[in-house]
This record gives C-alpha cells, sequence and structure tokens, in this order.
C-alpha cells in the first residue's frame, strides 16, 4: 500500500488547528542537518507572498521561528504567539531513504537520532505543551550527511521545501 501524500497525512494534525508556530531546527554548517531551516525559510518565503499578494488568509494564522542549533532559546517567543499547535522541523535519522519525510509524535521518538541539538525534541515538545498549552508535532527530515561541512543534498533541499508547500497547501 502506498503511503498518502504529505498535505493529506497533514490535514488531520492541522485542520481546525487555529494559531500554528512553526519551528526549523538544524545547523546550516552540516549538510542536510539544515533541512528543518530550509522548510521553515521556505515557509516563512510563502507566507510573505500571500499576505502581499492578500490572496490567503492563512499567514494571518501562522507563526514561523528558525531555531538553528537551540531552539530552546526561543520559547518565550513561541509562547508569546499562543499557538494552538507547535510544529517542530528538523532532520531525523529514521533509517529511511535521504529525504523521508514522516510526521512524528513527540512520545513516539526514541530510538530516532535528530541533528546537532543537545536538548532532546520530546523534551522541548513537552515544556511547550505544559507551558504554552499546545498540541505538538515534529516533522522528520531523513539526511544523507549531516557532516561538517556537507552540501545540502538534492533530496533533502527538495523534501523540505515540499513540506513547506504541504503546510502552505493544508492551510488554505
Amino acid at each position: 500500500m502506498r503511503p498518502l501524500p504529505l498535505t493529506a497525512r497533514l490535514l488531520p494534525r492541522l485542520d481546525g488547528a487555529g494559531r500554528i508556530a512553526v519551528l526549523g531546527i538544524g545547523s546550516p554548517l552540516r549538510g542536510d542537518d539544515a533541512a528543518g531551516l530550509i522548510a521553515a525559510q521556505s515557509l516563512d518565503r510563502l507566507r510573505s507572498r500571500a499576505l502581499k499578494a492578500g490572496k490567503a488568509s492563512w499567514p494571518d494564522r501562522v507563526s514561523v521561528f528558525i531555531g538553528e542549533t537551540t531552539p530552546e532559546n526561543l520559547t518565550g517567543p513561541l509562547k508569546a504567539a499562543n499557538p494552538n499547535l507547535v510544529i517542530l522541523i528538523d532532520a531525523a535519522d529514521m533509517a529511511a531513504p535521504p529525504g523521508h519525510v514522516e510526521l512524528l509524535d513527540p512520545h513516539d521518538t526514541t530510538g530516532i537520532t535528530f541533528s546537532t541539538h543537545s536538548l532532546p525534541l520530546h523534551v522541548l515538545a513537552d515544556y511547550l505543551a505544559a507551558t504554552a498549552r499546545c498540541a505538538t508535532l515534529i516533522i522528520g527530515i531523513q539526511p544523507a550527511s549531516s557532516a561538517l561541512g556537507a552540501q545540502v543534498s538534492r533530496a533533502v533541499r527538495n523534501a523540505a521545501r515540499a513540506v513547506a508547500k504541504a503546510i502552505a497547501t493544508t492551510l488554505v
């Protein structure tokens, strides 16, 4: 059985979510570890274009944050955005082909290796859920290489952009 497209998998999670905060996580110096950053930056560009064109109402509901390797430093601004849902996007080693995208429940992420940050994402998700009283979702993108100085692979760059497009499409 073929898996559902990303937009179809996101729809039940985002439908009726209200205000959404998206946090891109990763290191721009470590190749595919930048996946979360690329996705968040792409979503922010889509959001800006939609706002300028006045064609969509979804941008008003979405805040985008770039957390790089210290996403915990943005918990204050994240809480101030008063989201109903926080989406954490990060490179995640899921033993899958490069560019594979998975929607992950924060409590089901044991055994999955995330990128270069020191705070486990489920801890950050639990903190946000408790203090901001919001739901959390992790979108993991399988890296090919997170070596220092590596370039972002085409598969991961395309997957990160597809994640941004799927989020935007789901919210329209």
